[in-house]
């Protein structure tokens, strides 16, 4: 699949909103470390991403200047580009948040930056969004950055969250399977009984189909489906993959970018505003995405 695509999907979904009537307020977190170079080629990308008022928070030197009509927010350091930001989010003053890697901390936890980026206690959701050509329709992940092991309960909110994504994305009726590594309910497997509870949780729900177990191949790949005689509504016709845990989400979603070569992008969803996260060495053209994606979900 090529970067096209799934710009293309995203712009259709932005499109579709009722924002574009006004301008989109947009703040981006630029932590010290972030080659020059890079930032101006990436508020080059967010002017053509429609994102028509920029908020600027990281160390002057880098933002001031960029782009004359930003707002710039001084900070010099992570904590306090974090915190210029969370006053932001919790003024009302931002629809949506692009946060750029941390280079002293790269790995670090979303939750852990959470309060200061101004959500409180709100059920925030990790998804990950594709586009591969093979399926021909989007392809979410959840939750690819915040629960380590959901129980039950998280596990249906997390599902709420994903389909409530893929309803945004022009997905009339979302099918999602509740990942496990086997198909059937087996008290060996705790994780194939949760995804069975997952299941039952939603059945009857109107506007969406919910199933589980069920292996990888099964959710996406109706051949597999047809030699195992498996039926359902979801059974390879799925688009929204709900994992069991963090680590499964991560394996997936980095299988299709850096296995397959799947552009992806991933947004925080569940706060005051979206929150678009862009990988570690990711192109200014690939922050892009993520920053769509965020622009997509906006309210």
């Amino acid at each position: 699949m090529s970067v096209p695509r799934l710009e293309r999907l995203l712009l259709d979904a932005i499109r579709r909103r009722k924002h574009r009537s006004r301008a989109l307020r947009l703040a981006v977190t630029v932590p010290p470390g972030t080659p020059a170079g890079f930032v101006a080629e990436l508020l080059a990308e967010l002017g053509e991403a429609g994102a028509s008022e920029l908020h600027l928070a990281g160390p002057e030197r880098l933002i001031a200047g960029c782009d004359p009509d930003a707002t710039v927010h001084p900070a010099g350091n992570a904590a306090e580009i974090d915190a210029a930001v969370g006053a932001l989010n919790a003024s009302g003053t931002i629809d949506a948040i692009l946060l750029l890697p941390l280079p002293d901390k790269p790995d670090q936890p979303f939750m852990e930056r959470a309060p200061e980026l101004g959500f409180g206690p709100e059920r925030l959701t990790g998804v990950s969004l594709f586009a591969p050509g093979t399926l021909n329709r989007p392809l979410l992940i959840a939750d690819s950055e915040i629960s380590d092991v959901p129980d039950t309960d998280r596990h249906v909110q997390i599902t709420d969250a994903a389909a409530a994504v893929a309803r945004t994305l022009a997905v009339e009726i979302p099918r999602a399977a509740v990942l496990a590594a086997v198909e059937v309910a087996n008290p060996g497997l705790p994780v194939t009984v949760q995804a069975a509870e997952v299941a039952q949780r939603h059945s009857g729900r109107d506007g969406m189909f919910v199933e589980g177990p069920l292996s990888l191949d099964l959710a996406i790949n109706p051949s597999a489906v047809e030699k195992k005689g498996v039926r359902g509504e979801v059974p390879g016709r799925a688009d929204v993959l709900v994992a069991p845990n963090l680590t499964v989400a991560r394996a997936v979603r980095d299988a299709l970018v850096h296995g397959c070569g799947i552009p992806g992008a991933t947004a925080i969803v569940g706060g005051r505003v979206p929150a678009a996260v862009a990988a570690r060495g990711e192109t200014a053209r690939g922050v892009r995405l993520a920053a769509l994606f965020a622009i997509a979900l906006v309210e």
